[in-house]
């Protein structure tokens, strides 16, 4: 019994100081969101009205541009993928494994360029062909810089023909308890959606002046990094909202673990004073025998 009492006092003592842990992760997490959030909602804000400005102007070249720009072209598909850094934030990180798996299965073959070293050392486990020193280590590194040297090595691919287009995977997000992967296609472009968020074609300028290749890659280039750093900072919303919802759950699971130990460490410890009553009990009742059978009094 004392042996049982000192397992179960040893795992209260753990489960008690992975709460404590799990706490703290919890408020740095929430804090972590909030901060997330903001960047968010600011980066949202301000880069739909630039992306509005990119896409009118292409829309309004779309005669003067390749035509490969438009259409589809062979080759394999460039997948970008989003994904965590560090772990203990719930299926985050294996929703986004899920969908790797899933563009690996795309039928014209495809390249991977990762950002965070859990989508890097998935590709890596299950030997994709992921091209290495392309990504960025964590999403908090891909500022607008490093995701404009990513728009220029995908648009070179694409215009070597070295693959057919490019696709960006992240984590979308819908409320701080839930999102869900998604997609949006970099190259080619979407006519349709580039009308969209042009807000119809504008007029066409005078483009004779123009070196129109230059002029049509900066101008792409810089499109294609607004949508990569405005996807970087949804996925870092979605990151630390996953891992604060992991941490809490984590925490109250912990603290309902706790209950159920408390309770199993009460019941075996008032069992033990209860054996220990008795044998006090029948110790002084066989002291006050005499002989078998007769009484001292």
């Amino acid at each position: 019994m004392a042996e049982q009492l000192h397992k179960l006092k040893r795992r209260m003592k753990s489960v008690s100081s992975t709460q404590k842990i799990t706490n703290a992760m919890k408020f740095v997490s929430a804090a972590r969101l909030n901060q997330a959030t903001v960047r968010y909602n600011f980066v949202r804000e301000q880069l739909s009205e630039v992306r509005y400005l990119f896409g009118a102007t292409l829309s309004g070249l779309d005669e003067h541009l390749p035509k490969r720009l438009f259409g589809t072209q062979e080759g394999p598909t460039l997948y970008l993928v989003f994904s965590a850094t560090k772990g203990f934030c719930g299926s985050f990180n294996t929703m986004m494994d899920r969908e790797i798996e899933k563009a690996a299965e795309d039928p014209n073959g495809a390249l991977f360029i990762t950002v965070g070293e859990k989508g890097r050392d998935h590709c890596d486990y299950l030997k994709y062909h992921r091209i290495k020193d392309a990504g960025v280590a964590t999403m908090e590194a891909l500022i607008y810089r490093e995701a404009f040297k990513l728009a220029e090595l995908i648009v070179d691919m694409y215009r070597d023909r070295g693959i057919g287009r490019a696709i960006l995977v992240y984590p979308k997000y819908i409320n701080s308890l839930y999102c869900e992967p998604g997609r949006i296609q970099l190259i080619p472009l979407e006519k349709d959606k580039l009308l969209r968020e042009g807000g119809g074609r504008f007029p066409e300028p005078e483009v004779e002046t123009l070196d129109m290749y230059s002029f049509t890659r900066d101008l792409l280039l810089q499109y294609e990094a607004l949508i990569i750093t405005e996807k970087q900072a949804e996925a870092l919303v979605c990151e630390h909202s996953a891992r604060r919802t992991a941490m809490n759950n984590a925490t109250d699971n912990a603290e309902e673990v706790m209950g159920k130990l408390s309770q199993r460490y009460n019941r075996a410890r008032q069992t033990e004073i209860t054996n220990e009553i008795i044998e006090i009990i029948a110790g002084a009742d066989a002291q006050r025998k005499t002989r078998p059978g007769e009484s001292a009094f």
